[in-house]
């Protein structure tokens, strides 16, 4: 496969703008259109400065799920203001908070295999339950040479406590469901790896 620049983004909170709509947790939603369209912009301003340009995949935590939006896809209205050969994918189910995870990727470069994307859920036997932020799964392929390859894409806990290391470990051990052994499997660890080089939550 040839050069793709990635780049994964935990955006902080990229919601459209519902009038009347709050979550549990005040503050996320934006209080007026005109402050969502500042943010859209500001998203879209500093992935034009990545240094080549638009990167060719982008993958986003922390977007508002369209079902939790009216129907509003916050990584559609992103996409549109970024022009050029773009597509895109939002997970359709949020977590209590309405938020999942997106990826956009240049049709140039890359498409999209046959497969409909999925979203895994993130289950345990321990008292946490089904915990609420889902593993994005897209089939992708390069253009020029047609080798596919699978972009995983989640939302990852951050913190300490137990609370945080169950969801870490039950989030990891879907993930290891999803991903093919073998000696020949490589992979590319991309997020807010907020936890310190020796935590157990980046070594799973």
């Amino acid at each position: 496969m040839g050069e793709v620049r990635c780049l994964f983004w935990n955006v902080r909170d990229l919601y459209p703008h519902v009038a009347g709509k709050r979550t549990a947790k005040a503050g996320y939603w934006p209080p007026t259109a005109e402050a969502y369209g500042g943010k859209v912009a500001d998203v879209a301003g500093v992935l034009r400065t990545v240094p080549g340009g638009v990167p060719d995949l982008m993958a986003f935590c922390e977007v508002a799920a369209p079902s939790a939006a009216g129907g509003r896809d916050a990584v559609a209205d992103l996409r549109d203001l970024l022009g050029g050969n773009l597509a895109h994918y939002t997970g359709q189910k949020g977590d209590s908070r309405g938020i999942t995870c997106a990826a956009m990727w240049n049709t140039e470069r890359l498409r999209r295999d046959a497969e409909e994307p999925e979203e895994h859920a993130v289950r345990s036997s321990s008292p946490v339950g089904e915990y609420g932020r889902r593993i994005l799964e897209i089939g992708l392929a390069e253009v020029e040479s047609g080798r596919p390859f699978t972009l995983f894409v989640n939302h990852w806990t951050s913190g300490r406590g137990e609370v945080a290391d169950a969801r870490r470990r039950c989030s990891g051990a879907t993930l290891l469901t999803r991903v093919p052994e073998g000696p020949r499997q490589r992979g590319i660890p991309g997020g807010s790896h907020r936890l310190g080089p020796g935590s157990w939550g980046l070594q799973r």
